[in-house]
């Protein structure tokens, strides 16, 4: 038997079995505890479509936890000056801008540790900067200028004059 329930303006079916079913067997009636092969159905459907969503979001996670570990690696390449690793992950694809939780890009890792010849390939590669700001409101060129990194600052500002 199948109840209706309201809760909170949500409209809930709720599964009772404690009404037995009857069966009829010749010329006897006889009274059996079970789920009738409908509910079942339904039920093994329901389970099927859980198990089904719970996969896909699992998978979606697991795939935004990639994405991540794949932009926090291209921070760590910039940061550290790896051009060989920097051109193997954006060849694969990984997002040049991505942002960490405090918003910084591999433009800025590169530009705060003096990498001048990862930020000459982050731009070549159409890296934003202009506008892309950290939690504190700092870019890459105010990073390189607080850190002290002139020769990286020079770059940041003669590639938008040599494009012109």
């Amino acid at each position: 038997m199948i109840k209706d329930k309201k809760y909170q303006g949500v409209h809930l079916a709720k599964n009772v079995m404690a009404e037995p079913i009857k069966v009829h067997r010749g010329k006897e009636n006889v009274r059996q505890d079970q789920t009738s092969p409908a509910v079942e159905r339904w039920i093994g459907t329901e389970s099927e479509g859980i198990q089904r969503r719970e996969t896909t979001a699992r998978e979606t996670s697991n795939s935004e936890r990639s994405v991540e570990l794949q932009g926090l690696r291209l921070l760590r390449c910039a940061h550290e000056g790896d051009l060989s690793g920097l051109t193997e992950l954006l060849s694969k694809g990984v997002d040049i801008n991505f942002q960490d939780s405090f918003f910084w890009t591999a433009m800025m890792c590169a530009s705060w540790s003096g990498q001048r010849a990862v930020v000459r390939l982050l731009l070549q590669h159409g890296a934003a900067w202009v506008g892309v700001v950290d939690m504190q409101g700092r870019d890459a060129k105010d990073l390189a200028l607080e850190a002290g990194h002139n020769e990286v600052l020079e770059e940041l500002e003669s590639y938008g004059r040599s494009l012109l």
